[in-house]
């Protein structure tokens, strides 16, 4: 994998959009369709991200576009892990344990961070199960939800599971 670059905000909007937004009888299984409607990321949104210097998405394409991303923040004892996304077609052949190694690894080398944390929807549980088999506990704390430009809430009671894992 390695860093998108700032052209790609729009290919990066659309194949996080066609993963989290995916209509429910799709063969994405990390759709949320059936909890946020509207778009999950805008090209300018994308493009803040990549402006920022503690953030990166990383990518990997293949000769139709764009196949895996996911972004990573850096923060002084931890790395924010989100937006991991693998195109529809390519989904259920192990691309998302990949995507997540290769992140684990990035923030090892490059940022010499050995924790990793992320956000999932709580009422995405079989989301939360792929990433407790890939290592990562539930902390016990649950953050407030908050839409704001990830879409708008389909249901009442949203709120976020933080899960962590240790690299070291």
């Amino acid at each position: 994998m390695r860093p998108a670059k700032p052209a790609e905000a729009s290919e990066l909007a659309e194949l996080v959009n066609s993963v989290y937004r995916a209509d429910s009888h799709s063969q994405g299984w990390k759709t949320e369709s059936h909890l946020l409607a509207g778009p999950r990321i805008s090209a300018a949104q994308v493009a803040r991200l990549l402006a920022d210097p503690d953030t990166v998405l990383l990518t990997e394409r293949d000769e139709r576009g764009l196949t895996t991303c996911v972004q990573l923040e850096r923060h002084p004892i931890f790395a924010y892990l989100g937006l991991v996304s693998v195109r529809l077609d390519l989904q259920g052949q192990g691309r998302a344990r990949q995507v997540l190694a290769a992140a684990e690894n990035y923030v090892v080398r490059q940022w010499g961070v050995y924790e990793v944390r992320m956000t999932v929807i709580g009422q995405r549980g079989e989301l939360i199960d792929f990433y407790e088999r890939a290592g990562y506990r539930r902390t016990g704390e649950r953050e407030p939800f908050d839409a704001g430009d990830v879409g708008r809430p389909l249901v009442d009671d949203l709120y976020f599971e933080v899960l962590t894992r240790s690299l070291s």
